[in-house]
């Protein structure tokens, strides 16, 4: 198992938790690295990459939709030609539904991945971003939807 981030803090913390977990370091391989960085991971040298919320939501955010596929072409750059990517879309925009995030991505992703599956999620975490604990804050009654979507995508084939 790799794990990338560009956080040392981050990379401390999980080596911690591995710790506690009782899992076996010498198979976990830790990058401090910023996924924007050309060439930062190997090409072709992954069958699968897991991508939590911090990545592709935190890049869209800095970065805008150029970011998010740059941070797309370094994930298909480092999957095997039959690789995958379980990816989890999110938003730091309270209403966009789930089924709008899966429509970006597939759009954002084209030549790159096709969706083979997805399930909207409402993650717990959201609601810290959200503008609706605001509304909460506030004696409002916010209106809850999906805000996340867990995508399956295989990695295209190069051209």
């Amino acid at each position: 198992v790799t794990a990338a981030d560009v956080s040392e803090e981050n990379l401390r913390l999980l080596k911690k938790a591995a710790v506690s977990a009782g899992l076996d370091l010498d198979r976990l391989k830790l990058l401090k690295i910023d996924l924007l960085t050309e060439g930062c991971l190997s090409d072709a040298s992954y069958a699968v990459v897991l991508d939590v919320w911090v990545s592709g939501s935190v890049i869209q955010y800095h970065d805008g939709r150029e970011g998010f596929i740059k941070y797309l072409r370094t994930l298909h750059r480092a999957l095997e030609p039959d690789g995958l990517l379980l990816s989890e879309v999110e938003t730091l925009e309270p209403r966009r539904q789930a089924e709008a995030l899966v429509r970006y991505f597939s759009n954002a992703s084209i030549g790159m991945f096709e969706i083979r599956a997805w399930d909207p999620i409402n993650p717990d975490y959201v609601a810290f971003f959200d503008r609706e604990v605001s509304a909460l804050s506030l004696g409002k009654n916010p209106q809850k939807q999906n805000r996340a979507a867990f995508i399956v995508a295989g990695k295209v084939q190069d051209a």
